[in-house]
């Protein structure tokens, strides 16, 4: 027992130690990750609210961590303020700051960057609940990736003016190079440097805080080396401090709210918005990384409420938004623990922090900090314009070049906004590329699953080129709808080919239209009513059905436009209008009866009997003479069945009870789907056979087999064919011979369509 206990308490500690370890490096990136977002925001005119601005981020931290840890479904999940938020908070603190400083006083303009820190938190955390709730984080998805590529590009470029800005204040060029400002801002950039560098090639999670600790030893070595005390460095600018005593956080009053500048917040909308929009993006590119990363099951609407109710409560104590992140989430996973106690470890270290660290902040060397934002900037620099070059094509690295080049230079709404209209055109013009023509066919290569008598189907063919059968694709809009209009006028003017007389244009696979796409196709009814042509219109969706009423359908049915439900009963129709122009000069076709098809394949001998001789014959005192191998002799082994119409012959999912021959009349297979709704495989007409496949396989019914019309029939059972194979072998031979070619028939028709459907 005792050896148990020993066994279960070793492993505990095993867990404890890399949870500890995980969750205080963690926490210490974070301190140092924080402190240097509340310093770009509460920078310039704001500097000396900075030690309040960390406490707003680490109390922010502590509460996103403690939310995430209840509500996650991934254990080990780190929720802090991000930088993309902070970057876009930073320049709007600048331009509120710019606005009220000549009409408000310094606490005025700092309550207003609290309030605005504040309300785009919160309502970041109320969109993350609304998705999660209605289950719509899929939706983010359709933003063009290089727009948010190019943002991220643009942030990382606004990361680098600001970190460059906390250290020297004027970032323009010239001034930059000044010996005082150059020693103030090189060392940082060449830590921010190397660190990316070496990240580039290595990625151990213990080379960021160990940079940080080095890089802090470093400092204090060259300040002793050149005698500078702690407080000579501080009034140089090279310590982030002095601070206050006491704790960090200290809430805005009540009677603070009166000092809000609302409209300088509301001038701000368009940033807000962009906070909000690229906060939800990120979470969910995040914690999507995060699930294939580790293979385990992230469930995407359960974070965005999580991250919901944190933003919203961290809000409310004047943090910025935050969301999962990638890296620091995955840490966990790296040390072998999946534990929410990284989390609550997180929250512990902020807080003790929070509390008791304002003095210990001060000493915190500002080239650091700077050097880290600079760090955070370069490494999206790198990932969009370095590597973007490699993975992206040309037109979406333009893209990300020019949203980053419009952020930095005009504002961040303008870059996102011209962006997407970048992007928005590009899609258009790709799109347009995309054919709006699936298929193109005639009655020559597709018809439709109607048998009709072998005059007529070889009528139709010849006249194939009378039916011209176009099967649409994709959104049509006024570039597609123009190409098909042309498309078709080329084909008028064929001088090689028949000129269609029917225009059948499928719209199975046809997404919508638009309004100009309307004006193209009331174009097309006009050109084929000069040319006494009929539209067919099939597979109309109800949508698009209502936009062809306005003008298309505007008359009924009739010389000009027909509609069915699918493409098979439309091609039967212009089938139909075809045999009626190939009767009206007299070539009217009489199908043979399966009898009459019997006797070719059958051998002769004497006079033929005919069907009802013999079944007169039957019914003589005096029994005919055995039958030779003939149509007669092969009705003895069926049965002749009278049905009316609706009559089901074969059943979906019996066993097919045997072969029947049509003698006259009709019948449909058909399946019926999971809706209801029933779809025709083949109407057979008279001279023809079904339950062939069957019969020979003996498998069950794959479709039902119903009469349209009052048939006589001959059924061959499965018994009857057998005892034909074992007392006429030369009439069972003759009979397989007859079955072979029915199906050869069949399946050289099916070839042709779906060869035609290939091409």
């Amino acid at each position: 027992m005792m050896r148990k206990c020993k066994i279960a308490w070793t492993e505990h500690a095993g867990r404890i130690f890399p949870t500890l370890t995980a969750g205080f490096i963690i926490a210490v990136l974070d301190i140092f990750v924080e402190i240097s977002f509340a310093a770009l925001i509460f920078s310039g005119a704001l500097s000396v609210y900075v030690a309040r601005g960390i406490g707003f981020m680490l109390f922010g931290a502590m509460i996103l961590s403690l939310v995430t840890i209840i509500f996650t479904s991934f254990p080990a999940m780190v929720t802090l303020p991000q930088d993309a938020p902070a970057a876009l908070l930073g320049l709007t603190a600048a331009a509120i700051t710019a606005r009220l400083a000549t009409t408000a006083t310094e606490e005025s303009i700092f309550t207003t960057v609290v309030a605005a820190i504040m309300l785009s938190s919160i309502l970041t955390g109320l969109c993350f609940l609304v998705l999660g709730q209605f289950k719509l984080g899929g939706l983010v998805r359709y933003i063009p990736y290089p727009v948010f590529g190019g943002f991220l590009a643009g942030t990382g470029w606004l990361l680098v003016q600001g970190g460059m800005g906390l250290l020297v204040g004027d970032t323009s060029f010239l001034g930059l190079f000044s010996p005082a400002k150059l020693l103030a801002w090189l060392p940082a950039m060449l830590f921010a440097v190397l660190l990316t560098l070496v990240l580039r090639r290595h990625s151990h999670f213990l080379i960021v805080p160990g940079a940080l600790l080095g890089a802090t030893g470093l400092f204090y070595g060259l300040l002793w080396l050149n005698h500078l005390t702690i407080a000579e460095a501080t009034a140089q600018g090279w310590l982030l401090g002095p601070f206050p005593a006491g704790g960090l956080w200290q809430p805005l009053s009540l009677a603070a709210a009166g000092h809000i500048a609302w409209p300088a917040i509301l001038q701000e909308a368009g940033n807000i918005g962009i906070i909000i929009l690229i906060s939800v993006i990120s979470l969910l590119l995040n914690a999507s990384g995060i699930e294939v990363t580790t293979q385990a099951d992230v469930d995407l609407n359960r974070e965005l409420k999580g991250a919901g109710i944190a933003n919203c409560l961290a809000g409310l104590v004047g943090s910025a938004p935050g969301y999962p992140t990638l890296s620091l989430s995955l840490l966990g996973s790296r040390l072998g623990v999946n534990s929410r106690a990284i989390g609550v470890t997180v929250a512990v270290i902020d807080g003790l922090i929070l509390i008791f660290g304002a003095s210990v902040l001060s000493y915190l060397p500002r080239p650091l900090l700077g050097g880290l934002i600079i760090f955070l900037g370069l490494g999206f620099l790198v990932e969009w314009l370095y590597d973007g070059w490699k993975k992206l094509t040309k037109t979406d690295y333009a893209i990300v070049c020019l949203i980053m080049a419009v952020m930095s230079g005009v504002g961040v709404l303008e870059g996102v906004g011209l962006g997407l209209l970048a992007a928005v055109g590009l899609f258009v013009i790709n799109y347009s590329r995309t054919p709006v023509i699936r298929h193109a066919l005639s009655r020559v290569t597709y018809h439709s699953t109607v048998v009709r008598p072998r005059l007529h189907q070889q009528l139709l063919s010849q006249k194939g080129d009378w039916v011209y059968i176009l099967k649409l694709q994709g959104f049509i809009f006024f570039g597609t709808a123009n190409k098909l209009l042309e498309h078709i006028r080329a084909r008028l003017q064929a001088a090689n080919r028949l000129k269609p007389r029917f225009i059948v244009l499928d719209m199975r696979y046809a997404l919508g239209l638009d309004a100009s796409a309307e004006i193209i196709l009331m174009k097309l009814k006009q050109l084929t009513q000069a040319q006494d042509i009929v539209l067919v219109f099939t597979h109309l969706s109800p949508r698009i059905r209502q936009r062809l009423e306005r003008q298309i359908f505007a008359e009924a049915e009739g010389k000009n436009w027909r509609t069915f439900g699918d493409l098979d009963r439309g091609v039967e129709w212009c089938e139909e209008q075809m045999i009626q122009t190939f009767e009206s000069v007299g070539l009217v076709a009489r199908p043979k009866t399966v009898i009459q098809q019997l006797e070719a394949f059958l051998p002769k001998s004497g006079k033929f009997i005919g069907l009802f001789d013999y079944l007169e014959q039957e019914d003589a005192a005096a029994p005919p003479a055995p039958p030779t191998p003939s149509v007669a002799h092969m009705l003895t082994y069926m049965e002749r069945q009278d049905v009316p119409a609706g009559h089901s012959l074969i059943r979906r999912g019996e066993k097919t009870p045997g072969l029947y021959f049509i003698e006259s009349g009709r019948v449909t297979v058909q399946v019926e789907q999971a809706n209801g709704q029933t779809v025709r495989v083949r109407t057979m007409e008279a001279g023809t056979i079904v339950g062939e496949t069957g019969l020979y396989l003996g498998a069950k019914a794959a479709a039902d087999v119903v009469a349209d019309a009052p048939c006589t029939l001959y059924f061959l059972s499965a018994r009857n064919l057998q005892r034909m194979e074992n007392e006429a072998p030369a009439l069972a031979a003759a009979f397989h011979k007859f079955v072979a070619q029915h199906l050869s028939e069949r399946l050289t028709e099916t070839t042709e369509v779906v060869q035609a459907l290939i091409d």
